[in-house]
């Protein structure tokens, strides 16, 4: 496609169910029938008519697993009502009301109806690639061909002509699976469209709806035709801030996100990314072909196979625990220590909460076990470590300051051993990241310091691939009850729960972990290479690799937590993530898409602008040509006609003067320099401010009304079926 791509047509449907129409009886006239928004009725109806005898009253098929009001209320109409609604064609960049794209609904959201008003304003058009962005686009699109040969032969679309269709991107969330090539924030070509403008414009137009339902039909069109025309005029006149702001977000985001792919893709080995990439360019030739490199992973653990799982993990804990009794190196000495320093971290988080006196003797089991761990690694520590000695012998002098301790009310500390005197969990293991400084100066310290060093990275490494893991666990889980435990009762759903509440412990143990091994190395090596990649870990970063919930409508802005971009630093040791890289798969692809859509809309935009140029240079000479169409008129009205072409041939290249000098300066900030500056704004330099941005950081409120993605938090966009002006997520 190399360029071709940037003269898409980008368009987006949907329906108003509020803009209905009352049966009054009136026979009224229409003066300009087909001449603005609004289709030509008289032909509008008869293709209407001659699609129900030829096919009955049948509804479509809805074979998506999402319900969608286009299906549900394709058989709506109340009594009394001549129209359930309209039906709408918009541009999907700009939020233009298209030209003979407005028509209205007798019976509900039907293909044919919407069939028309689309096939209509493209017979307006020259053009060779379509998008078409609607709710609905999975189900309308699959016999879309087929219907367009039933139209008269102007109306039908040319085999030759490229027709994409897409969902708006907050629909798109309810279709479930297999749907991304549907996506516009994976399918090529398509730069920042968000195709969700159109549920803006709805907000304004039911301003009128209950004023223009009490109309006649002739009348009715000609005053929504009206409000679509100064809809439009507005739109038009907001587009000097509109794709200024739009440019200067996309330039920086262009950026952001390309570096933060780069980052992703310096993870994976070359082979690697040879492999998906080749399974991105057969996807982006052939959406349907498999596997589709936005989905993820099919997980096929179910609820017993957790169970067992985690009860491994369990067993494999406790075998941690053990201790080598005989000689042992250095090596292992500290591993050892490690270990313990584990334990230690698990029995106080055991030990935190109210406990019954089950619990309590367990909990003074477990520690009493530990302390005599405590007091066999402490004579390898003699040898190694014998600076530790006195230290220890400092922390059980009961004249001296008492170590930190938890009291848990157990009342059994006083028949301990020295070393119980403290806590088992509270027992400072005085490891060499726990020495004081002045004890650090040592040959044989700094040996044994430099191991501690390798095996707290390493431990870092470990956490955080812990972490990652046990979170694609939890989105598999998800995943499993989303399609296999709906409905299925409170008992299973408190069961999975305190799966959620187990894998939430590990997560935090391995998040301490981390912490704790970070604070050793800042210790031990403060200024090493390591704090470039094993930065502090926030709650917040502990997210992903999929975007939560909440983060779904956003994915286009999504940051990938820096979790995800630290290499393994060993296999995994189970069967939960065999193969990291191949898991990572779906958030590779979509961080490269991320990154092209941006890319792609820095060049749509600057497209944008010279044709924004151009149009207001052809509407001026457009108005200064209609002086001579009336023939006969007399001098004096001719002159009138004259001044009032000239005024608004005037306005328009006012309009062109002032968007092409912001333009400029915008586009000059990035070192932009654009091919109509001189046809516009003349071979004399121009400056670039410093302070272009400030230019922009204000909009009008018919400028909020686009189809800007952060408009997240719209209002009501109305297109609801019934009198009650209750919401619709049509």
């Amino acid at each position: 496609m190399e360029m071709r791509w940037i003269y898409t047509l980008f368009l987006m449907i949907d329906a108003n169910f509020k803009l209905k129409l009352k049966d009054k009886g009136i026979q009224d006239l229409e003066l300009a029938p087909g001449w603005a928004y609004y289709v030509n009725e008289a032909s509008f109806q008869n293709h209407i008519d001659e699609h129900h005898r030829k096919n009955g009253d049948a509804i479509e098929e809805n074979t998506c697993s999402a319900e969608h009001n286009a299906i549900l209320k394709a058989n709506l109409r109340k009594e009394g009502y001549i129209a359930s609604g309209v039906g709408a064609v918009f541009c999907a960049r700009h939020c233009l009301v298209r030209p003979n794209g407005v028509g209205d609904l007798q019976k509900g959201e039907r293909y044919v109806n919407m069939d028309y008003l689309i096939l209509q304003t493209l017979s307006l058009a020259i053009v060779s690639l379509v998008l078409l962005s609607y709710d609905i686009a999975c189900q309308y699109s699959k016999n879309f061909r087929k219907r367009v040969q039933s139209f008269p032969l102007p109306m039908q679309v040319s085999e030759a002509v490229n027709i994409r269709f897409a969902i708006p991107k907050k629909h798109f969330m309810v279709h479930g699976p297999n749907h991304s090539r549907f996506s516009l924030n994976y399918v090529q070509w398509v730069g920042r469209t968000y195709g969700e403008g159109i549920e803006s414009a709805w907000h304004v137009f039911n301003c009128v709806s209950m004023a223009t339902r009490e109309m006649g039909p002739a009348m009715r069109h000609e005053v929504l035709n009206d409000h679509w025309g100064s809809w439009n005029w507005e739109k038009i006149l907001g587009f000097g801030f509109l794709m200024s702001k739009s440019f200067l977000e996309a330039h920086d985001m262009k950026t952001k996100q390309a570096q933060r792919f780069e980052d992703l893709n310096a993870t994976f080995t070359t082979d690697t990314i040879a492999r998906w990439n080749a399974q991105l360019t057969r996807w982006n030739n052939d959406p349907t072909t498999k596997p589709d490199p936005f989905e993820e992973l099919e997980t096929r653990n179910t609820l017993k196979e957790i169970r067992a799982k985690l009860a491994e993990e369990d067993t494999r804990d406790t075998a941690r625990g053990a201790v080598v009794l005989h000689e042992v190196s250095p090596s292992v000495f500290l591993h050892m220590g490690l270990e313990i320093e584990d334990q230690q971290r698990r029995l106080r988080v055991r030990a935190t909460g109210s406990l019954n006196a089950t619990a309590l003797a367990s909990l003074q089991e477990k520690r009493s076990t530990l302390a005599r761990r405590i007091e066999l690694w402490r004579k390898t520590q003699a040898i190694y470590l014998p600076v530790a000695t006195p230290l220890y012998a400092a922390s059980s002098d009961p004249s001296a300051s008492p170590a930190p301790s938890r009291n848990d009310g157990d009342g059994d500390d006083a028949d301990a051993s020295p070393a119980t005197l403290t806590k088992a969990e509270d027992i400072t293991l005085w490891l060499p990241s726990e020495l004081p400084s002045n004890l650090m100066t040592a040959d044989y310290i700094k040996i044994i310091a430099a191991k501690e060093c390798e095996f707290r990275k390493a431990q870092m490494f470990d956490a955080l691939a812990n972490i990652r893991r046990i979170r694609r666990i939890i989105t598999g889980i998800t995943e499993f009850k989303k399609l296999n435990l709906v409905n299925e009762g409170q008992r299973t759903s408190t069961r999975l729960r305190s799966y959620y509440d187990k894998f939430k412990q590990q997560i935090d143990h391995s998040a301490s972990r981390y912490r704790a091994a970070r604070n050793a190395l800042l210790v031990l090596d403060p200024t090493g290479d390591w704090t470039i990649h094993l930065k502090v870990l926030h709650a917040d970063d502990i997210r992903g690799p999929l975007a939560d919930k909440d983060d779904a409508l956003k994915e286009g802005r999504r940051e990938l937590s820096w979790i995800w971009l630290v290499q393994h630093a060993s296999s995994p040791e189970d069967g939960f993530e065999n193969d990291f890289s191949e898991g990572m798969r779906v958030e590779w692809a979509k961080a490269k898409a991320r990154a092209e859509r941006w890319s792609e809309e820095v060049k749509l935009l600057q497209e944008e602008m010279r044709r924004v140029l151009e149009f207001l240079s052809w509407k001026a000479a457009w108005w200064r040509s209609q002086v001579n169409q009336r023939a006969g008129t007399s001098p004096t009205l001719k002159e009138g006609l004259s001044a009032y072409a000239e005024k608004q041939a005037r306005v328009h290249e006012d309009l062109r003067k002032s968007f092409a000098s912001r333009w400029y300066q915008v586009l000059g900030t990035h070192q932009i320099m654009p091919p109509w500056k001189v046809k516009y704004l003349g071979s004399e330099e121009i400056p670039i401010l410093p302070n272009v941005r400030l230019r922009v950081s204000k909009r009008t409120p018919m400028e909020e009304s686009g189809d800007e993605e952060e408009e997240e938090e719209e209002e009501e966009d109305g297109d609801d079926g019934d009198d009650d002006d209750s919401g619709d997520d049509n």
